[in-house]
């Protein structure tokens, strides 16, 4: 309920349905002065909404229209496939295993990190 920080904040958004409600929950949240007892709009730190994909995504148009809907500072990543392959040493490395499907998810999220950190 409380969204406290010293910078500003953001959520991952991939345009479906669970990371946009999450967001959408951040959001609320977000735009209430916790110190007021949430009577005043904030302006500041507004929520950011990060997305990353291949170009021509469907997940990078849908997180964008998911972002503009709920007012975040979007920011959208491109990644090529070559990108993709470059990572994935590092990336199994990180996350400790060969499970295909969790190398596929696990990707463009540490490609993404890298880029918002």
């Amino acid at each position: 309920r409380q969204l406290m920080t010293d910078v500003p904040y953001g959520v991952l958004l991939s345009g479906g349905l669970d990371s946009s409600l999450v967001a959408a929950v951040a959001a609320r949240y977000a735009r209430h002065r916790i110190e007021e007892n949430d009577t005043t709009e904030a302006w500041w730190p507004r929520l950011h909404s990060f997305a990353i994909g291949l170009k021509g995504s469907p997940d990078l148009a849908a997180a964008e229209v998911a972002a503009a809907a709920l007012g975040t500072v979007h920011h959208g990543f491109e990644y090529s496939f070559e990108e993709g392959l470059d990572a994935l040493p590092e990336v199994i490395r990180h996350i400790e295993t060969y499970d295909v499907t969790t190398i596929r998810a696990s990707t463009p999220m540490f490609l993404l990190a890298r880029r918002i950190k």
